[in-house]
């Protein structure tokens, strides 16, 4: 997930995350953009100056991006995953 620290529907997707008991086997990631200290990786990832909504969700796997989508939908951060899971 990328977030800023000001970003309350940010907040709301990670604590849903959180507490969400079937994706505890997943390795999770998330990037404060508003942090110090990233201008590598937006460099790097160019894609990532794009980002204009927030939370901006991104699944990848064997770092290839699959799938990535704004929002705080708890269900479509759910169903998207589920797609490349089961």
């Amino acid at each position: 997930m990328f977030s800023k620290n000001d970003c309350e529907q940010c907040e709301q997707l990670e604590s849903e995350i959180n507490s969400s008991k079937n994706l505890h086997s997943l390795e999770m990631c998330k990037v404060v953009l508003s942090d110090p200290g990233l201008a590598e990786l937006k460099m790097e990832q160019g894609w990532i100056s794009n980002v204009d909504i927030l939370p901006f969700n991104t699944i990848f796997s064997n770092g290839k991006m699959l799938e990535s989508w704004s929002g705080s939908s708890i269900e479509k951060f759910n169903s998207k995953l589920r797609k490349h899971i089961d």
